[in-house]
């Protein structure tokens, strides 16, 4: 009885560490934001007020401003702006508000990092070539003090092509794309500093999911992707040496997902995983582990969602 007790014991305390880990998660929807607070137990959901024309991307917790995130949202087809977004009331506060280069327009952007140690914004933008089959992805620089931009040439590709900067490392970006064949990645591998890509490989996958997402840890890239039968989610690690890529983690979910996303706080991992009847299923893994420690409960699908653990 003893041992049944200090289990039951060990195994409530592992629930509440795996609860706290992280201070919340939520979704930046198309007019409401809703946010889990662990620290405080309470789920909110507000409208936007003033609501964006365009919620692009979650950013980070906010320093300036309690109970806010930065976030990354466009009010015009030629401009996008970085600003606060609180959690307990839906208020929206402009900070800076940035051109975007003539060729781009905001539904092709991706990618989106804001990174406020040097005040840059880092993703990606595309346009139909005229000279290939399918769009030129760039990688785009702009300072937030001077305004000033540069445009690095990645890649063309017919097939959905994702963009990240790895904050563990403040020096890396990666895009993941698909090969013309669908039989492959193509991962490319940019030093932000010098903005020139530093590394280009293909990897071969036995699946290769157009739905995949991709992430980043101490300079470490991942792959996240269903399984071929739609019954797992499933993490790659990308050997830039090797140039292959290796199981890392995999997930059952209770039905295949029709789409997937991904985000990451420290050392930890949540995807969100949307299946065909808009479930949201959200496994939660501990990267130094590679542990499923937790599935986050409490959101759900309402269109155009941005998920993010914080």
């Amino acid at each position: 009885m003893k041992s049944f007790v200090l289990a039951l014991i060990v195994c409530l305390c592992v629930n509440y560490i795996n609860a706290r880990s992280i201070l919340g998660y939520g979704d930046l929807a198309q007019n409401t934001i809703s946010t889990i607070d662990n620290v405080h137990t309470i789920k909110y959901q507000k409208q936007y007020n003033p609501k964006p024309n365009n919620m692009l991307a979650f950013s980070s917790l906010s320093t300036n401003a309690s109970y806010s995130f930065n976030a990354i949202y466009s009010n015009s087809d030629t401009t996008i702006t970085w600003g606060v977004v609180s959690f307990t009331n839906g208020n929206v506060k402009d900070i800076q508000t940035i051109d975007i280069p003539y060729q781009y327009t905001v539904d092709s952007l991706n990618g989106f990092s804001l990174f406020l140690e040097n005040n840059t914004i880092f993703y990606m933008g595309s346009y139909r070539s005229i000279y290939h089959d399918g769009n030129q992805y760039d990688f785009l620089t702009t300072s937030l003090d001077t305004g000033f931009q540069t445009a690095l040439p990645v890649t063309v590709s017919s097939f959905p092509t994702h963009g990240l900067y790895d904050y563990t490392s403040g020096e890396d970006y990666y895009v993941v794309t698909i090969t013309n064949n669908s039989q492959q990645y193509q991962c490319f591998w940019i030093d932000v500093a010098n903005n020139e890509i530093i590394n280009t490989i293909t990897v071969t996958s036995s699946f290769v999911d157009t739905k995949f997402q991709i992430f980043s840890y101490q300079r470490n890239l991942y792959i996240v992707q269903s399984d071929v039968t739609g019954k797992y989610v499933e993490i790659y690690l990308v050997n830039w040496n090797t140039k292959t890529m290796s199981l890392f983690s995999r997930v059952i979910v209770p039905s295949p997902p029709v789409s997937l996303q991904v985000s990451t706080i420290a050392n930890y991992v949540a995807i969100f995983s949307i299946d065909n009847n808009n479930t949201l299923t959200i496994p939660f893994i501990n990267l130094s582990s590679v542990l499923v420690t937790n599935f986050l409960p409490g959101l759900s699908v309402s269109g155009g969602d941005i998920y993010f653990i914080f």
